[in-house]
C-alpha cells in the first residue's frame, strides 16, 4: 500500500475516532459507569431522544472506536507488496513492484509512439 493511501486512511480514521469519541462522551452522562469517572465533562445539551437510545449510542460508538483504532493500526503496518522472481543464473532474486512493471511498459510504449494515451495494468 502506498504512503499516500496510508496517510489518507489514517486521517479518515482519526476523524472517525474523534466523532465516535465525542458521541461516547455525550452519551456518557446518561449511563452509569462507575469506572468511567476520568471522563468528568459536563455537557448540558437537551435530550431530544429516549434515554434508552443513549446506551445504544454509547456502546455502539465505543465498539466502532475500537474497530477503527484497530483498522488504523492495520493500515499503518500493512507491508508493501513485492513480487519475487528467481533468476535463471542462480545469482540471486529479483524483487519487482507491480507499479514498476506498469511504469516501464507504459514508458516503452509511449517512446515508440504507437499509442497516445494508454492505461497499463499488470496482474502478477
Amino acid at each position: 500500500m502506498s504512503k499516500g493511501l496510508k496517510s489518507l486512511y489514517t486521517l479518515l480514521g482519526l476523524i472517525s475516532l474523534t466523532l465516535l469519541g465525542f458521541v461516547a462522551v455525550i452519551s456518557k452522562q446518561h449511563i452509569y459507569l462507575p469506572s468511567f469517572n476520568w471522563l468528568d465533562w459536563d455537557f448540558n445539551l437537551p435530550s431530544p431522544i429516549d434515554v434508552g437510545m443513549y446506551h445504544y449510542f454509547f456502546w455502539g460508538a465505543l465498539v466502532l472506536f475500537v474497530i477503527v483504532l484497530l483498522a488504523i493500526l492495520v493500515v499503518l503496518f500493512y507491508p508493501r507488496r513485492y513480487t519475487e522472481y528467481k533468476l535463471a543464473d542462480k545469482t540471486g532474486k529479483l524483487m519487482l513492484k507491480k507499479s514498476a512493471i506498469e511504469g516501464f511498459v507504459k514508458t516503452e510504449v509511449l517512446k515508440t509512439g504507437l499509442m497516445k494515451s494508454l492505461s497499463v495494468t499488470a496482474h502478477l
